[in-house]
């Protein structure tokens, strides 16, 4: 009797043991269903936020775009303005004239075509890519235009790196085709490269283009991709690589002033030392050749030293900006909630 109800009750409780089995196999069923359905929503908004996020402006289908537009732009004014008798000369058939006389009313002549044609292109540029940039949904702000933001430490601090720049890659430079002389002579070729082209550049490049970058990914990535933008625009191989150095110097010290001018008048700087060497009949003359060996190698090195200076200052100032938005951007999502 005693041997039947032991046998009973482990009969019980293997019936317990294996019930039990059987409840926690069907527990890690449901678990294992509700994590893979949580999994796949995770997927799906995750691809979804992604999509939403590559919808906002830009992305690299509006960099592009602006890009196009702006080669268009240069031609719809070369075109507009041709309607009107306004032609450019090719720099090739002024090497040919003899005369002085005839060889500076061209030049003028040159100059004045050249800032007008210039100058609308400019616009339509500006124009077209602020209402595409409106149609695309983006309401940031243009550009930052602050008095406060008017340093000149900074300022000259730039120009110097600038200069510094200019010495370290002119033996690049070198290796590249010559840039064509279209700008002419005269005071129309001042005007146009001092005052209308750092206004304009900079509003576009540093402007609309870093400021949209800016409020979609951040400060490093607005930098580099319109120091980009603003080397593609210009054309040419050569000046490409030139205006990248100097684009990234700008875009540094307009984001570390927080305003426009800065950067214009650092522009405007830049090409007046750059028209002022052509004048004087220096435009393709190296620093190799006006200085002696000895001197050229030491100021060789010291422009390396300021220009890796300024690097080390610029990866930490951009690393200190990008915190900042990131601690703005988190206080903000919590003000939110």
């Amino acid at each position: 009797m005693r041997q039947i109800n032991a046998k009973s009750i482990m009969n019980v409780q293997k019936q317990e043991i294996s019930d039990e089995q059987r409840m926690q196999d069907g527990r890690q069923e449901v678990q294992d269903v509700h994590t893979e359905n949580v999994m796949e929503r995770v997927t799906e908004n995750y691809a979804s936020t992604r999509l939403q996020r590559w919808r906002i402006f830009p992305n690299v289908l509006d960099f592009i775009f602006m890009l196009i537009w702006f080669s268009l732009s240069q031609l719809f004014a070369v075109m507009i303005c041709g309607a009107f008798g306004l032609t450019l000369y090719d720099p090739s058939q002024l090497t040919g004239m003899e005369e002085p006389e005839i060889l500076l009313s061209v030049q003028q002549y040159t100059a004045k075509s050249v800032g007008i044609i210039y100058s609308a292109s400019m616009l339509l540029a500006i124009g077209g890519i602020l209402v595409y940039r409106r149609l695309r949904g983006c309401r940031t702000r243009a550009a930052r235009f602050s008095i406060a933001g008017f340093k000149p430490a900074l300022i000259l601090g730039g120009f110097i790196w600038m200069l510094a720049a200019e010495v370290v890659i002119e033996p690049l430079l070198l290796l590249m085709p010559d840039v064509p002389d279209t700008i002419g002579r005269g005071s129309f070729a001042i005007i146009t490269t001092v005052m209308i082209a750092p206004l304009m550049e900079e509003f576009l490049c540093r402007g609309i283009v870093l400021e949209s970058l800016r409020a979609k990914y951040g400060v490093i990535m607005a930098w580099i991709a319109s120091s980009l933008f603003f080397a593609l625009i210009h054309g040419h191989v050569t000046a490409g690589v030139n205006a990248l150095v100097i684009g990234s110097i700008i875009g540094y010290i307009y984001l570390r002033s927080n305003s426009l001018f800065g950067a214009v008048i650092l522009h405007a700087m830049n090409n007046m030392l750059a028209i002022a060497t052509i004048s004087l009949g220096m435009g393709d003359t190296t620093l190799s050749q006006l200085i002696p060996d000895n001197y050229y190698r030491i100021t060789y090195l010291v422009a390396v030293a300021i220009c890796t200076a300024g690097a080390v200052i610029l990866a930490i100032n951009l690393r200190k900006l990008r915190r900042k938005e990131l601690e703005k951007a988190k206080n903000h999502a919590v003000q939110m909630q």
